[in-house]
């Protein structure tokens, strides 16, 4: 691996874009040096490059956010940014799950669900406490988060493995993050939710299954500054 890479989550989550970059351009089992272009999600494609700039100027790192609940479909939008990025970026790899803690979230209940071909599914009541996340954002209405199976990626990938599974949950949280400012809603992004509490309360199975990275959504406590 790059002894470049910072693996501080916060600066990940600045540098999302740049890894991406960066790790398209060491291969990411394509194989050879061949590059290729980085997909953009459908929700942002139709936005001109400085329409697109506009969106990312507007980004703001949020982590106190209001009492205001996600509506589920935003939320839906949202996720499937995230997962069909990745899904073209790795059209041959395995598909993480994602994984979403929804506290307030119109028409679906406090729980953790995976989200697949644009469904919640249903995994585990969340119970009143933070759970597996950190203090500050465990009241945030909904937590988005891909799983990776390591020892799958390690094995199939050598050590770029875990390298491969950083720069997709960066890339497509960070094109996730980006739809939802355009739908007006703010987030952050930081490090993942515990594995072993997360694990303890969703009862994945697979111990080796880990959130690298986690999106924070919501509508901010303070207005947003441009």
């Amino acid at each position: 691996m790059n002894d470049t890479i910072d693996t501080g989550m916060e600066r990940l989550g600045e540098t999302a874009a740049e890894l991406a970059v960066r790790g398209v351009c060491r291969d990411l089992d394509r194989g050879g040096n061949e590059k290729f272009e980085l997909p953009v999600a459908k929700a942002l494609s139709d936005l001109t490059p400085q329409q697109l700039d506009e969106v990312i100027r507007a980004r703001e790192s949020v982590r106190e956010f209001s009492s205001r609940p996600l509506r589920r479909e935003v939320l839906a939008d949202i996720c499937q940014a995230a997962a069909e990025v990745d899904d073209s970026l790795f059209p041959q790899g395995t598909p993480p799950v994602w994984l979403v803690r929804a506290r307030r979230v119109s028409d679906l209940a406090p729980a953790y669900y995976s989200f697949r071909s644009g469904s919640f599914v249903h995994l585990a009541a969340a119970g009143p406490g933070r759970g597996a996340l950190q203090e500050d954002i465990a009241a945030a209405p909904a937590v988005c988060t891909p799983l990776f199976d390591l020892a799958a990626e390690l094995s199939r990938s050598g050590p770029d493995g875990y390298f491969n599974a950083l720069v997709r949950a960066g890339y497509g949280l960070h094109c996730a993050w980006l739809t939802a400012v355009r739908s007006g809603v703010s987030g952050c992004l930081f490090r993942g939710p515990d594995p072993v509490a997360l694990h303890a309360a969703v009862g994945l199975g697979r111990v080796t299954s880990r959130p690298l990275l986690a999106l924070a959504l919501g509508y901010a406590q303070h207005p947003v500054h441009g």
